[in-house]
C-alpha cells in the first residue's frame, strides 16, 4: 500500500518512474537480492532438510524473477551482454533442473509435510506475490489509450508483489514432520 502511495506520489509530480531500469524497476531488484539473500541464509543455517529444500525453491524463484526484471543486454552496447544473459538464463535453468532433482529424490518427505509448507505464512506472503505479479500482467497486455498509467501499474503492482517475497523470506518455515523422531529431554 505504501509503495502504490508512494510510487503514485512521484508519478504525479511527473517524475518518470516507470522507464526500464528506473526507480521501480530498481526497487523491484532490490527486494528480490534481499529476498534471496535471506533465502541463501535460510538455506545455509537451518538444521531441517525440509526447510532447506522449500527455502532453496523459494530462493530460485525469487532470483529467476530478479533475472527476469533486469535487463542486462541493456547495460551496454556491447556484444557481451547479451552473451552474459544468455549463460546467466542457462545458468539458472541448470539450477532450476538440479533443484527438480532434488525435491524429487525427497518427493515423500516433502508431501508428509506438504500440509505444513502450504499454510504456511512464508507460503501465503509467497502467493500473494505471485498473485500481484499475475495481475500486473494484465497492465502490461492492457491496450488502453493511456499506456503511461498502465505502465504504472503494473510497476507497482510487481513492486508490491516483491516486497511480499521479501516478508516470505525473512523467516525459515515452520514445519512440523509427523514422521520425524521427536526429541524427548
Amino acid at each position: 500500500m505504501l509503495c502504490d502511495l508512494g510510487g503514485g506520489l512521484l508519478w504525479a509530480e511527473g517524475l518518470s518512474i516507470t522507464e526500464e531500469n528506473g526507480l521501480l524497476e530498481n526497487s523491484q531488484v532490490f527486494f528480490l537480492a534481499l529476498a534471496v539473500c535471506l533465502s541463501i541464509r535460510h538455506v545455509s543455517y537451518v538444521e531441517n532438510n525440509t526447510v532447506r529444500i522449500s527455502h532453496a525453491v523459494l530462493g530460485m524463484l525469487f532470483l529467476s524473477i530478479m533475472i527476469r526484471e533486469v535487463d542486462i543486454n541493456r547495460l551496454g552496447s556491447a556484444a557481451i551482454w547479451e552473451k552474459a544473459e544468455l549463460v546467466i538464463r542457462l545458468g539458472a535453468a541448470v539450477v532450476w533442473l538440479c533443484l527438480g532433482a532434488l525435491v524429487f529424490r525427497k518427493w515423500k518427505t516433502l508431501w508428509r509435510t506438504r500440509f505444513s509448507i502450504l499454510f504456511s505464512p512464508t507460503s501465503f506472503l509467497t502467493a500473494l506475490g505471485i498473485l500481484f505479479y499475475m495481475i500486473s500482467w494484465y497492465f502490461d497486455k492492457s491496450t488502453s489509450p493511456n499506456q503511461e498509467w498502465n505502465r504504472l501499474w503494473e510497476e507497482l503492482l510487481q513492486l508490491n508483489g516483491t516486497v511480499f517475497f521479501f516478508a516470505a523470506s525473512l523467516r525459515p518455515l515452520p514445519l512440523y514432520d509427523p514422521a520425524a523422531p521427536t526429541s524427548e529431554n
